[in-house]
């Protein structure tokens, strides 16, 4: 499918430390999230401050955009409508 990953909207949560973000085909948009713990679990970390979480998400963004393209074509959604990644999806 090829969707585009929309930078103007990308948000990180911080009390919940989940990174929202926004995928596009140009006609449809996919509400989108990675777990803070999936963030961390990518760098290797056990911990990281919102900045360096949101570096983290940037250097794994195509791994993270796989697996939410993925989901999204399968209809994998939570109950929000939301396509989460996990850390168990980025093994």
């Amino acid at each position: 499918m090829g969707m585009a990953y929309m930078p103007n909207q990308t948000i990180l949560e911080e009390p919940k430390k989940l990174m929202r973000f926004v995928l596009t085909d140009g006609e449809s948009f996919a509400r989108c999230a990675v777990t803070g713990k999936a963030l961390l679990a990518a760098a290797g970390l056990a911990n990281a401050s919102a900045e360096e979480l949101k570096e983290i998400f940037l250097t794994h963004l195509p791994k993270i955009q796989r697996v939410a393209e993925r989901k999204y074509e399968a209809g994998q959604c939570e109950e929000t409508g939301t396509f989460l990644v996990r850390a168990s999806d980025l093994r």
